[in-house]
């Protein structure tokens, strides 16, 4: 072994994080917006006046399809409580994104124009808003600055810092023209779109902080792998055969439902 000597290092140290699983129901999220630039028609109905409007629904919507969600950004804030300093209020924002296809009574989508432009779906998205309180600690008030940051005389803001990882799922999606937001417009429709979506955070508060560790010396890497040409038909012949995806597994297969086993609720993409 080498030799060992105490080091220090710069290191952002977690003062204090947690995790939550929030099931996002429609009461809990902003009602569906237009991430299109420009205004959106269906004939002579605007179904959305450009991006942050709400969307309406195209007359003969019966129902909608969604693809391609996904969290589009998370925005963050902390501000520290006034009676117990040491800890923080962190604020977030979640803004989701998806595409959004209105379909007809034989489940066609509704063609949609957003600036001359004819699409069978749009973009738009939603967004959720949640406060957690974690400890940062009473630091004091300094500047830090360094040439690893760009530009050089940037100071980064006070901390602790925020950093939030996250991971969605839509649950389901429906619409409520029913509501009785309707108006003497026509045709128009005026609707809800309902939205579930499954969320799983883990929220950490941390510290740019100096320490002193035990080192055993810098890394040495490994020579990287040579790659060698693959013969995909050898790798295909010598699989498995995959029995189990032709033979569904039954109400009483053993795989399934045994007291005391393990099972995940749902699948990660």
């Amino acid at each position: 072994m080498g030799r060992r000597d105490d080091e220090c290092i710069i290191a952002l140290k977690v003062y204090d994080q947690c995790r939550q699983q929030d099931c996002l129901t429609p009461e809990m999220l902003d009602r569906v917006f237009s991430l299109e630039c420009e205004e959106c028609v269906v004939g002579d109905q605007i179904i959305a006046s450009g991006k942050g409007s709400i969307i309406n629904l195209p007359a003969g919507t019966v129902d909608i399809a969604i693809k391609d969600f996904k969290i589009l950004k998370i925005e963050t804030d902390r501000k520290q409580d006034v009676f117990n300093p040491d800890y923080y209020f962190v604020h977030l924002k979640y803004i989701f994104k998806f595409k959004l296809s209105f379909l007809d009574g034989e489940g066609s989508p509704i063609t949609v124009t957003c600036d001359g432009v004819e699409k069978e779906a749009i973009a738009a998205g939603t967004a959720f808003k949640k406060t957690v309180k974690l400890y940062g600690s009473e630091g004091s008030d300094i500047a830090i600055s360094s040439n690893l940051f760009a530009p050089e005389s940037h100071v980064l803001e006070a901390a602790p810092y925020v950093l939030v990882e996250a991971k969605s799922m839509l649950l389901d999606a429906q619409i409520d023209a029913n509501d009785g937001l309707t108006c003497d417009c026509g045709d128009e429709v005026i609707g809800d779109i309902n939205l579930t979506i499954g969320l799983f955070t883990i929220i950490k508060l941390y510290r740019l902080v100096n320490l002193l560790v035990e080192s055993n010396g810098f890394c040495e890497p490994e020579e990287c792998d040579e790659i060698a040409s693959v013969d995909p038909c050898y790798i295909f012949d010598n699989m498995e055969f995959p029995f189990d995806i032709f033979n569904p597994p039954q109400k009483n297969d053993g795989r399934c439902g045994r007291r005391g086993s393990d099972r995940d609720d749902y699948d990660d993409d």
